[in-house]
């Protein structure tokens, strides 16, 4: 399962999803199985979520996501990036009109595009409410647009707006818009469905169950509508009356509808992927073959070697190392997993929903912690030593001595911050790592804490602890991963890490060291961490959230919107870990990438040159300097703030950089998204 916001057919008859988290996948059978689509050059769509699909006269076809707008001329294959004009780059909605001009819906007002979608221009004379969310064209080009507080009405191609909310009742947030075949309009908003035959100048009530998200007609003008609360409904009168289908999806939430070429219906939903219905939504199937979507926070492995994943989408075991998984979820408790942990005794301890439970017997049945836990949304667990275990929470720590039937709290001295990880070491010492607060350290068990951060960046936000069999501890984060001898009063930064944004680090059995990077995959250091090397080969999602290893040797990376990956170290040869000196001119690609509003880059000299390092921007015109010197062979690295001399961001978009000796010249792509 996972999110999937939008689904389009394209011309060849292929159909595109577009989801939350995990960029764009393609069906050639009409939905049963999926595939990713790579990323394309300079259109980073994999952590950006895709909120609309639409596609013109000609088939070319727009993704609307939340940091601006794709466009794709090969039916899906590759994909172009635009944002020229776009104040706001969260795109709500796009609607195209029949001379193929395009007007975006954005949380900054509407936005029209006359050259297909590679400028824009904001037409907001009217719009008193500017967080759009629907736009919707009609047979005569008039243009709806729903806000957060009602609708408003163009028939000068958006030049001006008026407000048609008459009719709309209590909350006026409209969630989508749509056009029947008779030309009258209906509106999802939280008050329901109300329908307007006069172009929207009055508006009726005619549902009233959940929260519409999105409408769907097939070839016999049966309309389809589904709400964030799992309800479907259909109508056979263009949405005059409405009758419930009796399919169910437990927790989903509709978040599109398309029907095939065969005529079976197809739902995105909010976290269970795609399900199909054959009978109008009184019956669904799974349909998420290859639709590797989930959104990994945590894992876990119990003493018996079974493999636990948090997600978004509740837990999920495995007893063949990834093989399959199994859901575990509780209907009595919320889907949204924040960490799942085992204990030394095997009893399983996950935050769900904003509620603590615990299972005895491996997830299959779950309850509630003791009731002294009385603050929500638990975000961090460590275990102590028998039966003891920290839980971090909104400026607050639980400990529980009993394994987790009851529960004290023991925050003296830690700040109003989420504790966002903890960890305890062999002598019983605590930590806490909060949220741009850095690290806290408790040597009473808890009773009061102090703060360690000497060494540590200013703001440091810390996600991960390792503690070392020789008592050196690390501590992972933003600004990379820092080093302890000294039980955390003071830390030394790894230089060598090439992730700026670290966000788990861990140790297995041969005492390798892995560190997983937002956006950048996996890393590996076979020396204690003064070298490091980068294992993403086959890892199609690279944004990393949990990072496990288990007895056999194998390490688990969860994603951001791609599901699990497993993959077996298998270590280098001593020399080739030793070599100082590089072999060639590289020039390595930047980290982050999108960045705001700094991003590292880094190159390796194979003998000592003169350099320059230089970005230019799309034109080829010469924005920053950043290395004009001689420099010796090795590694280097640099950074480069996307801030002008002023403090200002400058433009968003695609720039270039490029490396140059008197015998090498590369050059690469970075995005800066404001």
């Amino acid at each position: 399962g996972g999110a999937v916001n939008e689904i389009l057919v394209t011309d060849s008859g292929d159909l595109i999803a577009g989801t939350r988290l995990g960029g764009l996948y393609r069906s050639s059978d009409d939905g049963q199985t999926w595939s990713l689509i790579p990323e394309s050059s300079g259109a980073p769509l994999l952590f950006i979520g895709i909120w609309d699909l639409v596609k013109n006269s000609q088939g070319h076809i727009f993704a609307g996501t939340n940091g601006g707008l794709y466009r794709s001329l090969d039916d899906g294959q590759t994909w172009q990036f635009f944002d020229v004009g776009l104040v706001n780059r969260f795109i709500e909605s796009i609607s195209i009109n029949s001379l193929d001009v395009l007007f975006a819906g954005t949380r900054a007002g509407v936005f029209r595009s006359e050259d297909n979608g590679e400028t824009w221009v904001e037409f907001n004379n009217g719009l008193t409410n500017t967080f759009v969310t629907a736009v919707a064209i009609n047979s005569l080009g008039d243009i709806f647009a729903g806000t957060q507080s009602g609708i408003f009405y163009s028939d000068d191609n958006g030049d001006n707006w008026s407000e048609r909310s008459t009719g709309l009742l209590g909350n006026k947030q409209i969630t989508t818009i749509f056009i029947t075949p008779d030309d009258s309009l209906l509106a999802g908003s939280f008050d329901g469905v109300f329908r307007s035959d006069d172009h929207g100048l009055n508006w009726k009530r005619v549902l009233l169950a959940g929260t519409p998200l999105s409408f769907a007609r097939d070839s016999n003008n049966v309309l389809i509508y589904g709400s964030a609360g799992s309800f479907v409904h259909r109508s056979t009168d263009n949405g005059l009356t409405w009758t419930a289908a009796a399919g169910l999806l437990p927790s989903a939430g509709y978040n599109d509808f398309l029907f095939t070429n065969s005529g079976e219906l197809l739902a995105a939903t909010a976290n269970a992927g795609m399900h199909r219905s054959s009978d109008l939504g009184d019956s669904w199937t799974a349909s998420n073959t290859g639709l590797n979507i989930a959104d990994v926070k945590s894992m876990a492995i119990n003493p018996s070697g079974d493999i636990f994943a948090g997600t978004n989408s509740g837990p999920f075991r495995t007893s063949n190392g990834g093989e399959t998984w199994t859901g575990i979820d509780s209907p009595d408790f919320g889907s949204n997993t924040r960490f799942i942990a085992s204990n030394s005794s095997g009893r399983l301890f996950a935050s769900l929903g904003s509620l603590m439970a615990l299972s005895d017997d491996n997830g299959d049945t779950w309850f509630s912690a003791d009731s002294s836990f009385d603050a929500n949304f638990p975000e961090s667990i460590a275990f102590g030593s028998e039966g003891v275990a920290y839980v971090g929470l909104f400026g607050q720590v639980f400990k529980t001595t009993n394994n987790g039937d009851l529960w004290a709290e023991v925050s003296s001295g830690l700040p109003t911050k989420t504790i966002q990880v903890m960890g305890v070491n062999s002598t019983g010492t605590v930590f806490a790592g909060v949220d741009n607060n850095g690290v806290y350290r408790s040597a009473n068990a808890g009773l009061t804490w102090i703060e360690i951060n000497n060494g540590l960046p200013n703001n440091f936000d810390a996600r991960g602890f390792l503690f070392r069999t020789n008592n050196d501890i690390f501590v992972c984060g933003t600004g990379g991963v820092f080093k302890s001898s000294d039980n955390g009063d003071t830390w030394d930064t790894l230089s060598s890490v090439p992730f700026f944004d670290v966000r788990r680090i861990i140790e297995n059995a041969e005492n390798n060291l892995f560190i997983a990077g937002r956006g950048n995959g996996i890393a590996v250091s076979e020396d204690g961490g003064l070298t490091w090397q980068r294992i993403n080969s086959g890892l199609l999602h690279s944004d990393v959230q949990a990072l496990l290893t288990d007895n056999n040797g194998n390490i688990y990376a969860g994603t951001r919107g791609g599901g699990v990956f497993k993959t077996q170290f298998i270590p280098t040869s001593v020399e080739q870990v030793k070599t100082g000196v590089p072999e060639t001119f590289s020039l390595g690609q930047n980290y982050p990438n999108p960045f705001n509003p700094s991003t590292v880059i880094n190159y390796k000299l194979p003998a000592s040159s003169n350099i320059t390092l230089t970005v230019y921007n799309a034109l080829g015109q010469q924005v920053r300097a950043l290395v004009n010197t001689h420099q010796s062979a090795g590694q280097h690295k640099t950074v480069w703030d996307g801030r002008n001399n002023e403090g200002m961001m400058m433009a968003s978009g695609l720039y270039l950089y490029r490396l140059e000796s008197e015998t090498f010249t590369q050059t690469r792509k970075l995005i800066l998204l404001r």
